[in-house]
């Protein structure tokens, strides 16, 4: 049987670029030897593309070289693979832009398209067309990151007239919780708006609730998508942020989720109506609050390019469904060979 050309993509400029390297080496380690011939592609903090044997054996950060794109090793590279697979997380990567690439190359790629990669990675709109398709949101406001320096009194006065504390301060695009803030006064509402929006030139104000986390993992196409058993995610800290998402190591999952049957079934049936809603494709996480005071459910994100690392929840949830790793790898390459016919 002949090999399939894949192009493994890690790296890239976002302040996720670390997550990225441990996630393109757990997929790396999970592709079949037998039904992929690899090519490993570096992006590194400057944007230079480099081919590389694997994730884990990068050039030096001083070094010079990688080439931009369209030339890799200084020539043409697309029409030597079938197919691409973004491990690129944040900015750059996940937000339609790199999909925007594959497009013009006419090159096969994993996971969601551009619309879909762009509006899943902004969470304001992403928040307006769930709301539309009947998913509840938490309350909140958004602004722009020139109101945010020029106008930033204001934008305090206008927070504490409409929502409640404490409160969520977090940049609108971008994920890992890189820039997130939980906010109980408003005295420290300036500081979290300034931290959010350099990181994003919108910033999302989001009403902070006391919830369980739960994620749902969802797979397929337009036609067809299915939901994975929820999880729960346990903070270590008070929020599930940058730190105790990658370094302390110290978060619980509860695999699956610990609500009974009718709600699992309601929030799974809202991941695979969000994912239709939002035009996604290939795979997503879908990720929901469960307020423990009145028991309602609100959708809080969604994840175009989850995390593939050991601890990430979206290969975990679908092994407790009965898809190991190499084989979920496998249905993601099939969709994505599928897109393209």
């Amino acid at each position: 049987m002949k090999k399939i050309r894949l192009a493994l993509i890690f790296g890239g400029l976002s302040p996720e670029h670390d997550v990225s390297l441990v996630s393109a080496g757990s997929v790396y380690e999970n592709l079949n030897p037998q039904k992929y011939d690899l090519f490993c592609l570096y992006i590194d903090r400057r944007g230079m593309w480099h081919r590389v044997s694997s994730p884990k054996h990068l050039p030096p950060p001083e070094e010079a070289g990688g080439f931009p794109l369209p030339l890799i090793d200084g020539k043409g590279f697309w029409e030597r693979v079938d197919v691409a697979f973004p491990v690129l997380h944040g900015c750059n990567g996940e937000d339609g832009t790199v999909q925007g690439l594959f497009e013009m190359a006419k090159l096969p790629y994993v996971g969601c398209g551009v619309l879909g990669s762009a509006v899943g990675m902004e969470k304001t709109f992403t928040k307006l067309i769930v709301q539309r398709a009947g998913i509840p949101v938490v309350p909140s406001l958004d602004f722009f990151r020139e109101r945010i320096q020029q106008a930033r009194e204001s934008v305090v006065s206008e927070i504490c007239a409409h929502l409640p504390f404490p409160l969520f301060v977090k940049p609108s695009t971008g994920g890992s919780s890189v820039g997130i803030t939980k906010v109980k006064g408003a005295e420290s509402l300036a500081e979290a708006l300034t931290k959010a929006a350099a990181v994003s030139p919108r910033v999302l104000v989001e009403k902070a609730i006391d919830a369980q986390e739960i994620e749902c993992a969802v797979l397929g196409d337009r036609m067809k998508a299915e939901a994975s058993p929820l999880g729960e995610v346990v903070p270590f800290k008070e929020f599930y942020d940058y730190e105790d998402k990658y370094l302390l190591g110290k978060t619980t999952f509860h695999i699956p989720a610990p609500v009974d049957a009718a709600l699992s079934q309601r929030l799974k049936e809202q991941a695979v109506l969000a994912f239709h809603a939002l035009d996604l494709y290939g795979l997503a996480r879908v990720d929901f609050l469960l307020d423990r005071t009145t028991g309602e459910a609100f959708l809080n994100e969604v994840n175009t390019l989850p995390g593939f690392t050991s601890i990430s929840m979206y290969p975990r949830l679908w092994q407790e469904a009965g898809i190991p790793f190499p084989q979920l790898l496998d249905r993601l390459v099939e969709l994505g060979l599928k897109r393209y016919g």
